[in-house]
Parts: structure tokens; sequence; C-alpha cells
């Protein structure tokens, strides 16, 4: 599965933070699910990071082909596109502050 990370890292996707069986590319950050016909598809809880080999757009965005793999085998292998994320930048964002309209 490292080979597979290595060689076909462009087809990564993420497990959105939603709580819910939303992926996400990292390359293009286009939304979709595992394809009801994949092993993957019933597991619970859902693999947190995906390479797959094919972006199905029907009716609804599918990812065939999804290989379980480990998130930080992205950032070990292809460190040139990948880093660890900042407790900064995984924080949760600040509501934005209303603005006061005087009528």
């Amino acid at each position: 599965r490292r080979c597979l990370v290595k060689a076909a890292w462009t087809n990564a996707a993420k497990l959105e933070q939603d709580g819910g069986v939303t992926y996400s590319t990292v390359l293009g950050r286009e939304q979709a699910k595992i394809h009801p016909q994949s092993t993957l598809f019933s597991r619970k809880p859902q693999p947190s990071c995906v390479i797959f080999t094919e972006l199905r757009a029907s009716p609804k965005r599918y990812l065939l082909g999804a290989t379980e793999v480990d998130p930080q085998w992205l950032i070990e292998l292809v460190p040139d596109f990948f880093r660890q994320a900042t407790p900064a930048e995984t924080a949760p964002k600040a509501a934005p502050k209303r603005k006061t309209v005087f009528m």
C-alpha cells in the first residue's frame, strides 16, 4: 500500500471532518463517497484516507477502486506536497464577527 501511495498520491482523498461518509480529493477538493459496491463502503468507522483509481460522476460522485492508506504515508512519501498541519491550522475557526447595522 505504501507503493500505491508513492505512485498514485494524486488520487488521494481524505474523510471530511463532518462526521459523515464524504471524502474530499486532495487535488481539486472534489467531494465524493466510496462506491456502494466497494468493500470499504460498509466499514465502520470509514477509513480516514484512501487512494482511489477512478472518480465517477453519475448523479452522485463516487470513488472507485478505493484502498485504505495511512495519512502519515502521504507526509512521509510525498513531502514536497504534504506536511503535518500545525495546531493553529487544525483549531476550530472562530465565528465571523457580525457587523452592527444602525437604522
